[in-house]
């Protein structure tokens, strides 16, 4: 891909406080959603502000979950629990309790004189 340095500007300058919404990050770059995307992809550092925005993204989530979950939101807890603490057995599992009889059907196997 032809990379154009003022659209590869544009492109730098609109990641910045777009909380890696591709639209966002489009719309302030006066480009389509399809550029950015294939600017990510073919341009390194492209690639890196958006990984970096993506990732601050995350941990500013993170920090307003952790303030929940010390104002005792339950909702907050049971969801930290679940995908933070599946090591020490803090996950969901569904039971499937399978009240039908199972057959199983094979192939037969061909008669050598049909052959």
């Amino acid at each position: 891909m032809n990379i154009n340095k003022d659209i590869k500007k544009r492109i730098l300058e609109a990641i910045k406080d777009s909380n890696g919404i591709k639209l966002n990050i489009a719309n302030k770059a006066e480009v389509c959603r399809n550029t950015v995307d294939k600017y990510i992809k073919e341009d390194s550092e492209i690639a890196e502000a958006y990984n970096i925005e993506n990732e601050s993204c995350i941990d500013r989530t993170e920090s307003k979950l952790v303030q929940q979950i010390e104002e005792g939101n339950y909702q907050a807890i049971s969801f930290h629990l679940r995908t933070k603490g599946k090591n020490r057995g803090y996950v969901e599992k569904t039971e499937v309790e399978n009240t039908h009889n199972i057959i199983t059907v094979g192939l037969e196997e061909e008669d050598e004189d049909k052959k």
